[in-house]
């Protein structure tokens, strides 16, 4: 038996910019590949960083993000460390 290997899906980088708009008190992340397109569309704005994972964290580091915040798990450890954080009351989250 022969396994072959394909992919699901294929990325695309979109080279259209939609609206930032804000004010925003911190960006989240639940992959690497949001990171990179988040990068690529609107730079490295001054805002803190919240990823779902380890693995998203150490990509956002590497794209220049500061500060970097990992759950180390999954959208409800997320939701934990963003309330940890950011007080509703301060604004939403991008």
């Amino acid at each position: 038996v022969k396994a072959i290997l394909e992919p699901l899906y294929r990325l695309e980088q979109v080279n259209t910019v939609p609206e930032l708009g804000g004010p925003y008190q911190g960006l989240l992340f639940t992959s690497r590949n949001g990171a990179k397109a988040f990068a690529h569309l609107f730079g490295i704005p001054d805002l803190p960083c919240f990823c779902v994972g380890d693995s998203t964290a150490s990509t956002a580091r590497e794209l220049g993000f500061q500060p970097v915040y990992s759950a180390n798990g999954d959208s409800q450890d997320l939701v934990a460390l963003v309330q940890q954080h950011c007080p509703a009351s301060e604004g939403p989250l991008f």
